[in-house]
């Protein structure tokens, strides 16, 4: 008998898409961790993922004592021109959106 999976695999596309979501802000994360410049380490060590619902997921890179990642990011009139890390992180994995997909999707 042919039975109709509709209604299980939509009840499971929820977790399989913030799992799919969950890898990909944490694989940005830690490219972010390798692409920014390294000084003393404590911006390195400040970049984190944050849940803010449901498969949505930020990419922190700052916190109370290294503040100033926005700064290295796109620079100022002080600092001069910006050290990019965070986009170039993001839009490299970017790539794997389609690869994470089809894997999340194949096992339903």
């Amino acid at each position: 008998m042919n039975r109709n999976r509709l209604p299980e695999i939509i009840a499971t596309l929820d977790d399989e898409l913030d799992d799919m979501a969950n890898d990909l802000v944490k694989a940005v994360a830690n490219e972010a961790r390798l692409r920014v410049p390294f000084e003393t380490g404590a911006l390195q060590r400040a970049i984190h993922v944050e849940r803010n619902g449901e498969g949505s997921y930020s990419v922190i890179a700052g916190d109370d004592d290294a503040w100033y990642g926005h700064i290295v990011e796109f620079g100022s009139v002080q600092s001069g021109p910006g050290q990019p890390f965070l986009l170039p992180a993001l839009e490299h994995q970017r790539l794997r959106v389609g690869e994470l997909a089809r894997r999340a999707l194949k096992d339903l």
